[in-house]
């Protein structure tokens, strides 16, 4: 744990002072100057003992005092944060009026920190008390924008869910530390003349954004200043290739992990804005906010106006010459999506599904998460008194099911657009359900949406059905069982192609036929799909004929494991050789199979093929 100039005021100097006399300290803060004395002395008293290189400035330091109903919510802003476990924000809430009574005080700070998985920076809240020695972790919070993180500790004292995600406005050192802003820095200064410059912010387009150059005065030592950055970027806004340089940094801020989604695809599109001020191609400016609005909407940021904006900017894209279309779709994700997992366009409702609706929108090319194969969104709609009357029919698909279910714990406190939690039957692997409505603006109005999330293996699927504008006028409510026979549907559709898959690879379709017409192990020799247990599940979905010849198919499989350690080692081996050779498929999928029967077979057998195959696998992965 840090035990620098921030964290010993946020966690000793700040709370002393706060724990030894709550109504004291609150009538102090609810003074202005006598409040930022208060903090100054906490501040110096929190740096008196650390050696002077390693005191911070107290720029930056001040705070509010607010009444909110029966509490008093005092937001402190600190300097910015040099080290994880530094504060980032801190919020102290109490009952009363903070002038007579202040009880109940409880203590709440913002930390600086990394997911040790990934070393992406992200903020976690902890908690304080008078009697604790250390702070109490309370799990992952808001970006650093003030106001959210104190809206965000309101809910946890009053035990509801986290607020909706938001547009932030965040301080500038929050992209220094969210996109290593130290390290794409000291490159930056390393370079001597402007075309060693451009190489580097090339390989670092976050340079190009003006907070890093405010940030590096403030983090910068040595004598270090920015001064050559902002020259580098005023001479490079003379410059034509200013335009794609701000489309890159557009892209990079929409795809990063690091730090708050919101705030770096609120960013996004400032920075789309500037491009668009210097002659930028606007039918790419407008591909690539598209996909920033709808990823806007998608994590739960003014969804309706989000999804909204998103469909416009498609349709002016649509309105260009071809020629400019190609360019503009082409450079919105920076990647190819081809067809890939032949399983994709069937994994999404149809015709037979939603027979009285109309399909509004079909966009199945949407740029994928990362770890993701394919993302992407059919939109229908219906009449406006129905209850259901606008359905989004949203697919992400995986190599695995493992990286599916990553991906579903990291996005599980966005994924309902802020509705409310409802209960949800088991429909899949894992089932969420979400739901609520909201007044409208017009009297006897209301917004009403469902949200149903399955999981079935490596695919999740997401309903969003919204009730029609004159639904309740018409006697219509939506309710949260009817999008259910939906989302079961989306779930039995993705069972029956997921297994289908296999019947792509290694002409598993001519294999399983074969084999149905004569059960024989000799056909593992031209068909080593054969020896693939998915296979016999495979074959159940070409009709009930194959029932026994799948059932056949699994008795040669388990003999071949149990009683045939040679023809079992040998058939897994040509299998692996398939998985990773076919080229019919999705080579993700297949390399992720491979690699599940390489580490079985590594701890059975001691052959060095194993360990080869296994590093092979895990290139391809």
């Amino acid at each position: 744990m840090s035990r620098s100039h921030g964290h010993r005021f946020a966690n000793e100097a700040l709370p002393e002072t706060l724990f030894d006399n709550p109504l004291a300290f609150a009538r102090t803060l609810a003074n202005q100057r006598q409040g930022l004395q208060l903090l100054v002395s906490a501040w110096d008293r929190a740096g008196a003992l650390l050696p002077a290189a390693d005191r911070v400035s107290r720029a930056g330091l001040t705070a509010t005092f607010e009444q909110r109903g029966a509490f008093v919510v005092i937001q402190i802003v600190v300097p910015p944060p040099r080290e994880l476990g530094d504060p980032a924000a801190i919020v102290i809430v109490g009952s009363g009026d903070g002038v007579t009574r202040f009880d109940g005080v409880q203590y709440f700070i913002l930390e600086l920190d990394v997911h040790t998985a990934t070393g992406d920076t992200r903020f976690i809240v902890v908690s304080r008390n008078e009697r604790d020695e250390h702070g109490t972790p309370l799990g992952e919070g808001p970006p650093p924008d003030t106001r959210w993180f104190a809206d965000h500790v309101c809910e946890l004292v009053a035990r509801r869910p986290p607020p909706a995600p938001r547009m932030p406005v965040v301080p500038a050192w929050y992209w220094w530390h969210a996109f290593r802003g130290a390290e794409a820095m000291r490159a930056f200064l390393a370079a001597n003349d402007f075309a060693s410059q451009l190489q580097i912010v090339q390989r670092a387009p976050i340079l190009l954004l003006p907070e890093i150059a405010d940030a590096a005065d403030v983090f910068l030592t040595g004598g270090a200043t920015s001064q050559s950055l902002r020259e580098f970027r005023d001479r490079l806004r003379g410059d034509p290739s200013f335009g794609p340089a701000c489309h890159v940094l557009a892209t990079l801020l929409a795809n990063t992990r690091a730090g708050s989604p919101a705030a770096n695809l609120a960013r996004a599109i400032t920075v789309l804005g500037e491009a668009s001020e210097y002659v930028a191609d606007r039918s790419r400016s407008s591909a690539i906010e598209a996909d920033v609005r709808h990823q806007l909407a998608s994590i739960g940021v003014d969804v309706r106006a989000n999804y909204e904006a998103a469909q416009r900017l498609r349709a002016a894209v649509e309105l260009q010459p071809e020629a400019s279309r190609r360019v503009a779709r082409g450079s919105s994700t920076g990647v190819s999506h081809g067809t890939g997992d032949p399983t994709w366009s069937s994994l999404f409702l149809d015709e037979s599904e939603l027979p009285q609706f109309q399909r509004s929108e079909d966009r199945r090319a949407e740029a994928p998460p990362p770890g993701a194969l394919h993302a992407g969104y059919v939109a229908w709609v219906g009449h406006d008194s129905w209850p259901m009357w606008h359905i989004v029919d949203t697919r992400w698909l995986f190599p695995t099911a493992e990286a599916a279910d990553h991906f579903l714990r990291s996005v599980l406190y966005a994924i309902g657009d802020g509705l409310p939690a409802l209960h949800a039957p088991q429909l899949g692997d894992a089932t969420l359900a979400f739901g609520g409505a909201t007044p409208g603006r017009m009297p006897g109005t209301r917004h009403a949406s469902q949200i149903v999330v399955v999981r079935v293996g490596r695919m999740i699927a997401k309903l969003y059905v919204a009730e029609g504008p004159t639904a309740p006028q018409s006697g219509h409510a939506l309710d949260p069982a009817m999008p259910l026979p939906l989302a079961r549907r989306a779930a039995q559709r993705a069972q029956w192609m997921l297994a289908r898959y296999w019947l792509s690879v290694g002409r598993g379709s001519d294999a399983a036929t074969l084999f149905a017409q004569s059960p024989s192990e000799r056909l593992l020799a031209e068909y080593p799909i054969l020896a693939l247990p998915e296979l016999a599940e495979a074959m159940l979905t070409l009709g009930d004929g194959y029932a026994p010849a799948a059932q056949a198919l699994y008795r040669l499989q388990t003999q071949l494991r149990g009683q045939q350690w040679q023809a079992h080692r040998d058939a897994t081996r040509a299998l692996v050789r398939t998985l990773l050779d076919d080229r019919a498929s999705e080579p993700r999928v297949n390399a992720a199979c491979a690699y599940t029967l390489v580490t079985e077979m590594r701890r059975l057998d001691s052959d060095p093929i194993w360990a080869q195959l296994e590093a092979e696998c895990r290139a391809r992965t």
